[in-house]
């Protein structure tokens, strides 16, 4: 499930973001969650030592920007059914 998750956030890498997430379920260890700062490499090798599977998930990415006075935070989530049911 996680390549499947981590395929779906490549194809928003273009948009720009500051950090990226993913949290699994469906295996028995409950909800696992991983995320990271920065680009997306960086939450691969966060799953490449903390391993992460599951059944179904859901992945984000987060790009934010501040201004004088405003804040905003904007949000994009991408959803990954499992691919064998």
């Amino acid at each position: 499930m996680v390549p499947v998750i981590i395929e779906g956030l490549r194809k928003l890498e273009y948009r720009g973001y500051d950090s990226a997430g993913i949290a699994v379920a469906g295996n028995g260890d409950g909800l696992q969650i991983r995320r990271a700062e920065g680009k997306l490499r960086n939450l691969e090798e966060v799953l490449r030592t903390s391993r992460s599977d599951g059944t179904y998930g859901i992945g984000h990415t987060r790009w934010a920007s501040t201004a004088a006075r405003v804040k905003k935070t904007l949000t994009r989530t991408a959803i990954a059914p499992d691919a064998s049911s």
